[in-house]
Order: structure tokens, then sequence, then C-alpha cells
């Protein structure tokens, strides 16, 4: 089982999606992080699972929101760059990950 590493901007892509979806909904943030918690569990056993989005960085969907962990298998961890709503623009993401 390999080792997650989190990027700071991961750590607090998690926080404001937290807080948009409890400003939502009352209880929706709880169940994200759940979900988020689910994923991080089958990424830890299965880091390969996810599809090459653009090398270097893998996608996994969270299971019932908008969102994808977007991360990098390496030899004994896995590093989480993003977790971001797809539901924006594709540049916006790729310019979140690679900068150009």
């Amino acid at each position: 089982m390999r080792e997650l590493i989190f990027l700071l901007g991961a750590e607090t892509d998690i926080q404001l999606a937290f807080n948009r979806l409890e400003d939502f909904q009352e209880g929706r943030g709880t169940v994200f992080m759940q979900c988020l918690d689910v994923a991080f569990s089958h990424l830890r056993r299965h880091p390969e699972s996810g599809p090459t989005y653009q090398a270097p960085y893998r996608r996994l969907l969270v299971s019932k929101f908008p969102y994808g962990i977007f991360y990098e298998v390496q030899a004994r961890r896995v590093v989480i760059a993003a977790i971001m709503d797809l539901r924006q623009n594709p540049n916006t993401i790729r310019y979140r990950l690679f900068g150009n």
C-alpha cells in the first residue's frame, strides 16, 4: 500500500470544496469528505486505476460529485496535486496542473 502525499494546493482544494458544498447545503461537505476518503483508500491500494489525464498526472473521479483527484504515481507514494471541480474550463485545469 502506497503512502499518499498531499501538496498544499490539494489541501486547499479540499477545504474550499468542503466550504462551498456546506454553504450550498448543510451536510453536503461531510458527504463529500466521506466520498474522498473512499477514493483515497482506493488510490492507496490501486494507484494505477485512474486513467492518465496528461502525463505525469492521472485522474480519479470522486463518487457522487463532479470532482476529480489529480495525482502522480511514484515508486513508493502517490502525490495528490489537486482536487478540482470538473465543470470548469479544461484549460483552467491544465493551467493549474502545468502552469502553461
